[in-house]
């Protein structure tokens, strides 16, 4: 059993959260998807609007309306967006209206601090989402940041309780859940149900795969990057993910696990 499991945190998340404005993320990582697009568009003969529209989800989303770069689907480039000046149109639009210098609240619709949720009422589940809200010199995932991390959850779940009672199951989706830093602060159930993602979509949404890549400063993970492009040079497509140091995994369980687990009655 995990030994934090049923010690309700102690922390006020939201007193204790120290808002930092958002790091830019570093525009070698912009280089490094597009350079993914262009290897995949020259082995495949597709052009590069379609690769990048497929696999560079930092690139397209900067290149589209904000509408069409969420759409979770693949997607296609105008044809008045030339292939030479993609990379460069992308990082100016990220870093002139992509990058906000406002110091990012704890609480923020469905997210509390690094953790967020969408509700997909249809099915009564739960989708839990995390990214780097804090900004911090230490890593979000640190032993120092457990508390924290679990006190966002609770907040989560909380939330979850009182808005939607009548949800029965959490799932997730993310390359984080390989590593124990990141599984031990869930129930059992949760990632003991874990198989990998083979959806080839997932390339397309944002961190999901991709943020294995970046470091907490959001400085492309340089020591990393060769390896995966000389696998993309020679392995088919569809057994891209084989190549990924951390590839995504599907997780799922009971919500009443995690009311359990974070005490919330």
């Amino acid at each position: 059993m995990n030994d934090l499991q049923n010690q309700v945190p102690q922390l006020d998340a939201a007193h204790s959260w120290e808002s930092r404005a958002e790091k830019p993320i570093d525009r070698r990582f912009f280089e490094f998807q597009f350079e993914v697009a262009k290897i995949l568009s020259r082995r495949s003969h597709a052009p590069l609007n379609q690769t990048v529209g497929k696999y560079a989800p930092f690139i397209i989303r900067n290149l589209l309306k904000p509408i069409e770069a969420i759409s979770g689907k693949p997607e296609e480039i105008p044809d008045n967006i030339l292939p030479e000046i993609m990379l460069d149109a992308a990082y100016k639009n990220y870093t002139t209206i992509g990058v906000s210098d406002r110091p990012i609240p704890y609480h923020e619709g469905r997210r509390f601090g690094c953790f967020a949720y969408d509700y997909h009422d249809k099915e009564n589940a739960v989708e839990l989402h995390f990214f780097n809200a804090e900004f911090d010199s230490i890593g979000p995932l640190s032993t120092k940041k457990i508390s924290a991390r679990r006190a966002e959850i609770t907040n989560v779940m909380k939330a979850i309780r009182r808005d939607y009672p009548e949800a029965i199951e959490v799932r997730g989706r993310s390359w984080l859940y390989n590593f124990d830093a990141y599984q031990r602060l869930f129930p059992e159930s949760y990632i003991s149900h874990m198989t990998p993602d083979k959806d080839e979509s997932s390339w397309i949404h944002g961190t999901r795969i991709w943020g294995q890549f970046m470091d907490s400063d959001n400085h492309l993970r340089e020591d990393m990057t060769e390896k995966f492009l000389a696998s993309v040079q020679v392995l088919p497509v569809d057994q891209l993910m084989s190549a990924l140091p951390a590839p995504p995994m599907i997780v799922s369980g009971p919500i009443t696990d995690f009311y359990k687990f974070y005490g919330i009655e």
